[in-house]
């Protein structure tokens, strides 16, 4: 992951189409209130979850996700995102996205190709206790709408999962045309028709004048990214797996054992503290945002043995998963 993401300069224009106050949502995202107005935004990841934060204090409308995706133009659209648009269908689209969505914002995209489906996992870096829901609704809610965009057909996904309250999940099944279910990923699938049908907006033209800049600027951020970061990114991808070793780590970042040994050496850290720290930073917020059982928790993070789990957590915090538990639950 990055340091700073790019705030979309459509958003003035947005915020009107939503009837939102661009100024009071900026001061609840104690954010500067001539940002809009400095050309090319840029936002640590903890100013970008602050600002949906503030969105949605602002709308006090659960339903914002939908009335958002539902007034994108080509005026808001992102080059990563309109780039997606000019692809030949939605599976080259997410897959385009998927190498370009670290520009735009802390979350990583994992699709997966299927017999019969596509699957997109969204993917948060390591802050994802404070993560808004209306943001993960409006990623979810966006795959569906650009589905439906490239194609003019009112695509319909498969399935859409989430860890959010199933009341609040509840009031997008008018939307995706199905009932979302609460569970531990967040995710949308498409049947492998859907995701294969053609998209009336391809454009290769477009997408060669996109592509050179895009992939130049992925170049700088993963120059400048530092190797913890990367470590901490794969590790979030790959701990639902059981991938927890350094080994499988340097064979995800194309590098051998002794090498990202070395780096992270240089970084003055290593890779059992990176894995330690991802842990425990997860498991704090399955259980303080979640009623997962533990068993599950440790299932997530890798362990095998549950009591694995229980030793490592007691280490880490000094503490019991019960006792964080009941003080986020005050």
């Amino acid at each position: 992951m990055t340091d700073y993401y790019w705030l979309n300069q459509g958003w003035p224009i947005l915020l009107k189409d939503l009837e939102l106050d661009p100024n009071e949502v900026l001061e609840q995202a104690h954010l500067p209130s001539n940002l809009f107005a400095k050309g090319e935004i840029g936002l640590t990841s903890k100013e970008y979850f602050g600002f949906w934060n503030a969105l949605q204090a602002v709308s006090r409308d659960p339903l914002l996700p939908v009335r958002l995706v539902e007034r994108l133009t080509s005026e808001f659209f992102d080059p990563p995102i309109f780039a997606s648009l000019c692809s030949p269908n939605l599976n080259i689209a997410l897959k385009r996205l998927s190498q370009y969505k670290a520009l735009i914002s802390p979350i990583l995209l994992d699709v997966t190709n299927e017999n019969e489906t596509t699957k997109l996992c969204i993917i948060y870096h390591e802050e994802a206790s404070s993560i808004p829901a209306q943001l993960t609704m409006a990623e979810l809610a966006f795959f569906a709408k650009l589905a439906r965009m490239g194609t003019r057909e009112h695509i319909q996904p498969i399935q859409v999962e989430a860890p959010l309250e199933e009341s609040y999940l509840d009031q997008f099944t008018f939307f995706f045309g199905s009932k979302p279910i609460r569970g531990n990923s967040t995710h949308i699938i498409f049947s492998k028709e859907d995701a294969e049908m053609p998209f009336v907006t391809e454009n290769q033209g477009m997408w060669d004048f996109f592509e050179p800049s895009l992939r130049s600027r992925l170049t700088d951020l993963k120059a400048t990214d530092t190797i913890s970061n990367k470590v901490r990114a794969a590790l979030h991808q790959m701990l639902p797996s059981g991938q927890t070793s350094i080994e499988e780590v340097a064979e995800r970042l194309l590098m051998s054992k002794r090498t990202l040994q070395r780096r992270l050496s240089d970084n003055h850290t290593n890779f059992r503290e990176i894995l330690d720290e991802v842990r425990e930073k997860t498991a704090r917020h399955y259980i303080t945002n979640t009623v997962m059982p533990y068993t599950q928790v440790a299932f997530l993070l890798g362990y095998d043995d549950p009591n694995s789990f229980f030793r490592a957590f007691s280490r880490w915090t000094g503490s019991t998963p019960d006792s964080v538990r009941a003080l986020g639950a005050k």
